[in-house]
């Protein structure tokens, strides 16, 4: 059982991370736009002039938005974490509704699923 002093760190701990996600994302969703094509800061970006160049640069925009796509899945479960926590929900897994171990949570606080869902699941 979690006392409310420990649901308070928990909940501090995901809002950082939840901040430094959204830092990391807006800057990396930058860099994408502007790879793209598109204007970021009123500078034009540069087209690559050889095929070896695009295909990099391509290799490098799909790495980009692969991680961009992981980050925003992070950033809902952070984000539903901090509700379980407000709403007295914090531990029970969402498939079968029993605590999740703390350690688990200590290493993955926004952990959804207990330990064996979590391998069902997967």
């Amino acid at each position: 059982m979690w006392t409310p002093a420990e649901l308070k760190e928990v909940r501090q701990n995901l809002l950082t991370q939840l901040r430094d996600l959204k830092r990391n994302h807006a800057s990396l969703q930058s860099e994408v736009v502007q790879s793209l094509g598109g204007e970021v800061g009123g500078l034009q970006p540069e087209i690559p002039s050889q095929g070896a160049d695009l295909s990099q640069r391509l290799a490098e925009e799909e790495v980009a938005m692969s991680v961009l796509n992981v980050e925003t899945k992070l950033h809902k479960e952070i984000t539903d974490a901090i509700e379980r926590i407000d709403q007295n929900r914090y531990g029970f897994c969402k498939q079968c509704g029993k605590r999740i171990i703390k350690d688990r949570l200590r290493a993955v606080p926004h952990a959804q699923h207990c330990i064996a869902c979590a391998q069902h699941e997967s």
